[in-house]
């Protein structure tokens, strides 16, 4: 799936929410309530845009305000609850400003103002931080999770990034192809990705093909699909039975190198491929039987000597750092 089908996925279901299309089928709730037929401006939903959309003829403060005038707030009210979203959003000094005299940080900050000031029950944002440079969308990344943290408003936030999605998240909906692959904290998709999909996707992950021999509780004995070695994992929660095949996801900062005195079980032979100082940690670059390519994660020991290309490694886990995940499980339709 292209990157393009997947932010029409997200942005279709947005759209949705926000009363801009109509489902082919189901219901929409909000507050537990059936917004289904409802008209988007009966939903009581703010949206924040990726290229702002504030009006350029308007000051920052008649920007904020606009919702406000629409749903006919009194002049007093208005210029108190202007005043106090600035003061949320650290931007006061602005408020006679006109859109054009802003930084891209200082313009996302007045259009989330803007959407925030009516207190509306739920916003959508989509893609927001898409037209800023790194360093500035991280910055507003922690602005916006302050931000919600002072408010308290539902936030439902699209993106492609997941780095951006852990970063932001109560709770992930990782989607493809029209099917939500896991809803979780960004914890539970990390470290207990349902699918090897969700485990590819989120973060880093090493997925090592293998053949179940034994179950016992929430251990997952399995031997390598053409490779020597094997070992032990720990059960994701869906049913895994004696034969059947599965994927052992391990993350890089979980897979390390044996010694000879290492008793550990839990093995795989690889042969080092490339070494790669990333400045607070190293990646080891290596590829197993069967094209299976793998990376370890170490924090970088400038005292030791990089290791050589083409060295045989033997690598080791924790059965409980490795994830056993069955092989082509539904999705769960939208």
């Amino acid at each position: 799936m292209t990157n393009r089908n997947i932010l029409e996925c997200k942005t279709t279901l947005l759209s949705l929410i926000a009363g801009l299309l109509q489902p082919d089928d189901g219901n929409i709730y909000i507050g537990g309530i059936d917004v289904t037929n409802k008209a988007p401006y009966e939903r009581d939903i703010g949206v924040v845009f990726q290229n702002y959309a504030l009006f350029p003829h308007m000051t920052v403060a008649e920007n904020i305000a606009f919702p406000l005038k629409m749903r006919k707030v009194s002049a007093h009210e208005m210029q108190q609850a202007v005043a106090r979203i600035l003061e949320l959003v650290e931007l006061p000094h602005v408020a006679d400003r006109f859109p054009r005299e802003l930084s891209g940080g200082q313009q996302q900050r007045i259009a989330l103002a803007r959407c925030m000031v009516y207190r509306p029950s739920i916003i959508l944002m989509d893609e927001p931080l898409g037209a800023l440079d790194k360093k500035l969308r991280n910055q507003m990344q922690l602005e916006i999770k302050r931000i919600h943290r002072e408010l308290g408003t539902t936030i439902l936030y699209v993106t492609h990034d997941q780095e951006e999605a852990m970063t932001m998240s109560d709770r992930i909906c990782l989607m493809n192809g029209g099917k939500i692959e896991q809803l979780g904290t960004p914890i539970e998709l990390y470290f207990c990705p349902q699918t090897a999909f969700v485990a590819d996707f989120i973060g880093e992950s090493n997925l090592l093909p293998a053949r179940v021999s034994q179950v016992a509780g929430g251990a997952v004995h399995f031997n390598f699909n053409g490779m020597s070695g094997g070992g032990i994992a720990t059960s994701n929660g869906k049913p895994i039975t004696p034969g059947s095949h599965i994927e052992v996801m391990i993350r890089p900062q979980h897979l390390h190198v044996s010694t000879e005195s290492d008793l550990n079980e839990n093995r795989i032979e690889a042969i080092l491929t490339d070494f790669v100082v990333t400045g607070a940690t190293s990646k080891s670059y290596l590829s197993a039987p069967r094209n299976t390519q793998l990376i370890i994660a170490e924090l970088t020991q400038g005292h030791r000597s990089p290791r050589l290309q083409g060295e045989k490694l033997t690598l080791s886990w924790n059965a409980a750092d490795a994830i056993a995940i069955p092989q082509d499980p539904m999705g769960i339709e939208v």
